[in-house]
């Protein structure tokens, strides 16, 4: 058996580039709070250069992410693939990143 992962494909802006985002979007993000679209055409042009349609998939597992299940669906406009499993576990983190600072560090 073979296993490949597919995370998301590129993200809309402003979330395309995390280098610009504060922490709080970053937080957001992670937690799934807030759920951006893919770039629909980017995607695409990656899956198609990765290889990813040159393979055959008996199960697909998907997190709870919107992006993660759209980027999957794209995917499945080029190959047949089976009907996704969604699993938590391969969501983006289980911790919060704010943890990580102090209150102060967080509100700047």
């Amino acid at each position: 058996m073979k296993i490949t992962f597919i995370r998301h494909g590129f993200l809309l802006s402003p979330f395309n580039d995390y280098g610009t985002l504060t922490l709080n979007e970053l937080s957001r993000l992670a937690l799934q709070i807030i759920d951006p679209t893919i770039d629909l055409i980017k995607t695409a042009k990656k899956i198609k250069k990765a290889g990813y349609l040159d393979k055959k998939y008996d199960k697909v597992f998907v997190s709870a992410s919107k992006r993660t299940q759209d980027t999957a669906r794209e995917i499945n406009k080029y190959i047949d693939i089976p009907q996704f499993i969604i699993s938590k576990e391969l969501n983006e983190i289980l911790f919060d990143p704010t943890q990580l600072i102090t209150k102060a560090e967080y509100q700047n």
